[in-house]
């Protein structure tokens, strides 16, 4: 690229030749060959000749163009942007210090700790499990448990990203982002040295994991996934959501596989940088994926289908997918779309929900958690009273084998009614509003239209 300026330079001291023929007596043509340089003999027109400034600003002008040209070889879609960043060049190192001056206030690497949950003899951490935030609910030590033992049947790394114990809270805050401060992290040219040997490659592949997550199936491996859903190119596989036929809902990022390439740590900046203006993009006209109770998988969502001129999904396709299984109460299985960065799978794959049919009277039964599913999302669990959260836990337990809930669950028969009885009366709560709010849309809709009779 920088080759062809030299006869743009060319180029234009011929057009103002061509405008300027002999002036002042002078014939010379400037010189601006790839292989020498400018002539010092070079006669330049007297400085009173309208065209000498001109000519005098020509040189200077290619040396500028030549030296954008270099700087803009260095892209995104460059072959060394896509190095490792294990091996990665000096010229992504400068990158990333100016890149982390962009990011949110609050996100300030050295507030956040990684604590290690499990880690192999070895400590190969090639495959890692992560859980973040700061969500303590009754039953997380139960299901860290279970985690625990998926990681050491497998060999498998497990941490948890949160909040530096010793630092003041306030720094820390949105804590449903955290996840992907932990992945800008872990894949950065600066990430802990203790997730990096000395041998070996460091961390391969991360598979986030939502805290109201535990894994039903041991016989399954991260590596199936890996292996069967990916190309060379694949940096992200994440699961259509259980309401994937409506647009709000294309993808759930409960669970996520992310491979240690430039394109994931790109997706974590890119949603990291848009939390300040939440608000804005979820208000935003094009926005669609817009949910109440949701934080970041709006934003997720649309940076992966919006912001970049290449659609890493489409959720037009994934949703006419799931429009017709849904039509004909069939399973979605296998991989539903794979474009040149995202794989999206079927949820029951790595994502399967088990949640209150109470509180989410309207799901498909086809979608939701069976036994032999890698993993039970249980989806609902912070507003539950604890006796709740026991007994939905307890009722994966028993349908999963031993290894699963290395751990005894007690029900109390009394708070569990009292529990299910409250549950059904706020159930009963939101039907009543829900009525309401058609029974005004339906009235608006009638006025709207009396008024366009009237003025026609």
């Amino acid at each position: 690229m920088v080759s062809m300026w030299p006869r743009v330079c060319h180029t234009w001291s011929w057009m103002w030749l061509k405008r300027h023929p002999k002036k002042n007596g002078s014939n010379e043509q400037l010189d601006c060959s790839d292989d020498d340089p400018p002539s010092p003999l070079l006669r330049l027109p007297p400085i009173r000749s309208s065209g000498a400034p001109f000519l005098l600003f020509i040189p200077l002008a290619c040396f500028a163009l030549m030296l954008l040209s270099w700087k803009l070889s260095f892209h995104p879609g460059h072959a060394a942007f896509y190095r490792r960043s294990g091996d990665v060049r000096d010229d992504w190192a400068i990158s990333e210090a100016v890149m982390e001056d962009w990011l949110p206030s609050w996100v300030r690497p050295e507030d956040f700790n990684f604590e290690t949950l499990y880690e192999p003899p070895g400590g190969d951490c090639s495959i890692l499990l992560l859980t973040a935030g700061d969500a303590k609910i009754s039953i997380a030590e139960k299901l860290d448990l279970n985690r625990k033992a998926f990681a050491a049947r497998h060999g498998y790394c497990f941490k948890h990203f949160e909040c530096r114990p010793d630092y003041d809270k306030e720094p820390c805050k949105h804590p449903h982002f955290w996840r992907y401060v932990a992945l800008w992290v872990l894949f950065g040219s600066r990430g802990p040295q203790h997730l990096r040997p000395s041998e070996g490659e460091g961390v391969e592949w991360v598979m986030y994991l939502d805290l109201d997550t535990m894994f039903t199936n041991f016989d399954k491996r991260v590596e199936d996934l890996t292996e069967r859903y990916t190309t060379d190119r694949t940096g992200l596989i994440i699961a259509a959501d259980l309401k994937c036929y409506q647009p709000l809902y294309p993808v759930n990022n409960g669970v996520m596989l992310f491979r240690n390439t430039a394109f994931a740590r790109m997706l974590a900046y890119h949603v990291l940088v848009k939390q300040d203006y939440r608000g804005q993009l979820l208000l935003a006209e094009n926005n669609i994926y817009q949910a109440r109770g949701l934080k970041d998988q709006p934003i997720l969502t649309h940076v992966l289908a919006n912001d970049t001129h290449i659609r890493h999904i489409d959720p037009d396709a994934i949703r006419a997918v799931c429009n017709v299984t849904a039509e004909r109460h069939q399973d979605l299985q296998g991989l539903l779309q794979q474009t040149p960065f995202v794989s999206v799978l079927a949820n029951r794959e790595m994502n399967s929900f088990r949640r209150s049919t109470i509180h989410f009277r309207k799901d498909r039964p086809e979608g939701h958690w069976r036994p032999g599913d890698m993993v039970a999302h249980l989806s609902g669990l912070t507003p539950m009273r604890p006796a709740m959260r026991d007994k939905f836990l307890k009722e994966v337990c028993d349908l999963s084998p031993p290894e699963v809930c290395p751990f005894v669950i007690t029900l109390n028969e009394t708070e569990v009614r009292l529990a299910e009885e409250d549950m059904w009366k706020e159930r009963r709560r939101k039907e009543e509003k829900e009525a309401r709010e058609a029974e005004r849309a339906r009235a608006r809709a009638a006025m709207v239209e009396q008024q366009e009779q009237a003025r026609a």
